[in-house]
């Protein structure tokens, strides 16, 4: 329809008077919002995105303290790994050591016992050549040697001295 060949709803006749008017408002209010551009939709995305980045950064925060706690016991871990190692190497070492030690005085104790051994045999044969040889003088008519009658030394203390222990 052409401008011209438009009438003004005053010019029409009474009965769709008021059709009319509501007509041309809804059609020059389509008209002016079909010339706006849309408002942005407004839903709660905003808040979600408020929530979701305090979230992300919760969590963000989360994994670094994470993070930094798993290094710290990563770190104390190595530690007491390396102080357990070394530890085992000593005691190895000292281990070692011990038995080598025990090895030795094995062996000093056996050579030891071997010269104990040869000291008893020789005691003994020296002990039984006295006495045949003891035997063989009493045989011979000779008594044994002079024994002493106390096994106290002589006194060689003056007769009467009040400091002296031997009486």
């Amino acid at each position: 329809m052409k401008p011209s060949e438009q009438r003004w709803p005053a010019q029409q006749a009474p009965d769709d008077f008021a059709d009319r008017i509501v007509q041309a408002g809804l059609k020059a209010s389509r008209a002016n919002f079909a010339e706006l551009e849309p408002p942005a939709r407004r839903t709660s995305s905003r808040f979600f995105g408020r929530a979701a980045l305090g979230w992300g950064l919760a969590a963000a925060v989360a994994v670094g303290a994470l993070a930094l706690y798993l290094e710290k016991i990563k770190a104390e871990v190595a530690a007491q790994t390396h102080v357990a190692t070394r530890t085992q190497v000593e005691l190895q070492a000292v281990v070692a050591r011990q038995a080598h030690e025990v090895k030795e005085l094995r062996a000093r104790v056996a050579e030891l016992q071997a010269e104990l051994a040869a000291r008893k045999s020789r005691a003994a044969t020296q002990l039984s050549a006295e006495i045949a040889d003891t035997a063989g003088k009493h045989m011979m008519g000779r008594p044994p040697p002079a024994r002493p009658a106390t096994s106290r030394p002589a006194c060689d203390c003056q007769p009467g001295d009040a400091l002296c222990s031997c009486l």
